[in-house]
């Protein structure tokens, strides 16, 4: 029997969700689709955090987003007049600037259009209040060195949950109305209601102090009914169906009535069961009580998700991030193209071993500049006009101009035509400094020095000259646009000029090669560079 084959298994990288409520927050540390490790503070306070600090600590490298139930949000559903989908975005920033605090952590779902008469758009403008208490909590987590990954609703996530839950249970009915009642410890119980698959209403009951699981049962069979009634205000009839989703502890299950729930279709579930049902280990024991991190878990297992959210401080941490991530990147480009450039010298033999040394110390300088530019950011806060700096440093490091790359292809490209007769054998490079110059380059000069060789087996000094006047010609079509200037052309004799290839007559007839060397100059500017092809 045949042994199978090896698979090879990519190592996945941890990742840190933050579920924050009004009685708490729990993080969740998780590795795919299992959770490693759950942790509650009851407050963002040093003395409740220290054990969260330590496992963010762990694995700096593991990002961490913050999902949010608190029971300050607001859901509000918006019209817009039909205009272009360009147009739409803008409109909808600016209601929301309008009709939204400033502080408010704020978003909007487009929901789509209407199927007749003007065709309006429906969006659903969302927010979170900040108050002190998220506001702490969001401030000690983006001053971790863990990469934020931004402020996530559950409202809003909840709606693949939920679509997931209907899909690996069976429980898919034609109903055109779904709600989704979930007991969280540090919230309370969530409801999220859905038409046609899109979230268009939620609200938070809180957990009442009586502990009795068919008190806690009663309580939730009251807040469905007072739902049901509402939604008949946004135009839900019994005839389109509304079914009902329920993850609770397995006490309160067991005394909840579904008949009570006027529901087209009920589902009660554990948070172990929805937690089984869709594969997340470890998210939840039998005897668990609360959805919070299963919740959390399957929210960390996703790779997009439905609406990212900013603070103006968080939003200020993503550019810097973002900034030093493009100097990270720009110093690996650079360390690779140096490699590739030493490679193809040593496989054309036309640039000289001096020639590799001196890039080698403009990388040298160019690292040093990079690490002092890191070292500079690495304090945090920062005054994020660095972030534009920056920026316009990589500007001017990317433009062709400030490589000698395509100068050399071009010298390249005319020894190709001269089958080995020319070879180079010097090559001078003169950039000026880029950080004395503006980011459009206009008043800088390129200047180029190329010495070639020409080698002839023949005593004719007519040969000579023909080659090089030949090359020559090459050499200024290749340079079109730059002025170029050069040595006096061997074999170019004047009136009272001869051509010496030895000492004396037998040792000119004993000469196979005749060689001789000219000097090119290339300058000019900016505006002559060859342009990148589109």
């Amino acid at each position: 029997m045949a042994s199978p084959k090896n698979k090879t298994v990519r190592a996945k990288k941890g990742k840190f969700i933050l579920f924050i409520g009004d009685e708490g927050a729990i993080l969740v540390y998780m590795n795919g689709k299992k959770v490693l490790r759950r942790l509650f503070a009851a407050s963002p306070e040093p003395t409740n955090t220290r054990s969260i600090f330590e496992a963010l600590s762990n694995d700096p490298n593991a990002p961490i987003s913050i999902l949010l139930d608190t029971i300050d949000q607001s859901f509000v559903s918006q019209t817009l007049p039909p205009v272009t989908q360009l147009s739409v975005n803008k409109l909808i920033k600016r209601r929301m600037d309008r009709d939204l605090a400033a502080d408010d952590i704020k978003g909007a779902i487009v929901l789509g259009r209407e199927k007749t008469g003007r065709k309006d758009w429906n969006f659903l403008m969302v927010s979170a209040a900040n108050t002190p208490t998220l506001s702490k909590w969001i401030e000690v987590i983006v001053e971790r060195s863990n990469p934020f990954e931004g402020i996530f609703l559950l409202p809003v996530e909840a709606e693949s949950y939920t679509q997931k839950i209907i899909q690996t249970t069976g429980s898919k009915s034609p109903s055109q109305w779904k709600l989704l009642v979930t007991h969280n410890k540090v919230s309370g119980f969530r409801q999220v209601v859905f038409r046609d698959g899109r979230i268009i209403f939620t609200r938070m009951a809180q957990s009442i102090g009586e502990s009795l699981p068919d008190v806690i049962a009663g309580n939730i069979e009251q807040e469905v009914i007072n739902t049901t009634e509402y939604l008949k205000r946004m135009g839900y009839t019994e005839q389109a169906g509304l079914d009902t989703y329920v993850i609770v502890s397995e006490d309160i299950k067991a005394n909840i009535d579904p008949k009570k729930l006027k529901s087209t279709h009920v589902e009660l579930f554990t948070p172990y069961e929805v937690a089984s049902a869709l594969g997340l280990e470890q998210a939840a024991m039998p005897e668990d009580h609360f959805g919070d991190v299963v919740f959390a878990s399957y929210f960390g297992s996703l790779r997009k998700h439905k609406l990212k959210l900013n603070t103006p401080y968080t939003e200020k941490v993503g550019q810097l991030t973002l900034a030093i991530t493009a100097v990270k990147v720009l110093g690996v480009l650079a360390s690779i193209a140096i490699v590739l450039y030493i490679g193809s010298t040593a496989y054309n033999s036309f640039v000289t071993h001096q020639a590799i040394e001196d890039l080698e110390e403009k990388k040298k300088k160019s690292q040093s500049k990079l690490e002092d530019t890191q070292e500079l950011m690495s304090g945090f806060p920062m005054n994020i006009g660095r972030i534009s700096d920056i920026v316009d440093l990589h500007t001017v490091l990317t433009k062709p101009e400030m490589s000698p790359f395509w100068v050399i292809r071009k010298i390249h490209n005319t020894l190709e035509t001269m089958d080995g007769r020319v070879y180079v054998k010097d090559l001078k490079w003169n950039a000026v400094d880029p950080f004395k110059v503006s980011a459009t380059m206009d008043e800088r000069k390129i200047n180029v020095e190329v010495e070639v060789e020409f080698s002839v087996k023949s005593r004719d000094p007519k040969e000579l000259g023909e080659l090089a006047a030949n090359y020559l010609e090459i050499f200024k079509k290749e340079f079109i646009g730059f002025d170029v200037t050069n040595s006096k052309l061997p074999g170019i004799l004047g009136e009272n000029e001869a051509l010496v290839l030895g000492e004396t007559p037998a040792q000119a007839q004993n000469q196979d090669t005749a060689l001789s060397t000219v000097r090119f100059t290339i300058i000019g500017s900016p505006n002559a560079l060859p342009k990148p092809k589109s």
